[in-house]
């Protein structure tokens, strides 16, 4: 068993630039593409939610949509850090 785990370590240190420069990537990649992509997701699903059940009953113009949900969707943008 302990000869498994040396073997594992002696591996790794061999290939520990190429592990590392796979985790930067991941990392950006998961920094500047998926987190903002899920934000702007559940940022949607948000003013979606907010006039199924909120604004269901109130007759308004597509132009006072637009500007709660701009309003909204900006808002938890903002929230999110973007």
């Amino acid at each position: 068993m302990k000869e498994k785990i040396k073997g594992l370590i002696k591996l790794t240190g061999k290939y520990k630039w190429f592990l590392l420069v796979i985790l930067i990537i991941c990392g950006a990649f998961y920094w500047y593409e998926w987190r903002p992509s899920q934000a702007r997701k559940e940022c949607y699903q948000r003013i979606i939610d907010i006039q199924n059940e909120k604004y269901k009953d109130q007759e308004k113009s597509i132009d006072e949509w637009n500007e709660i949900g701009d309003f909204v969707y900006k808002n938890c943008l903002r929230k999110r850090g973007f």
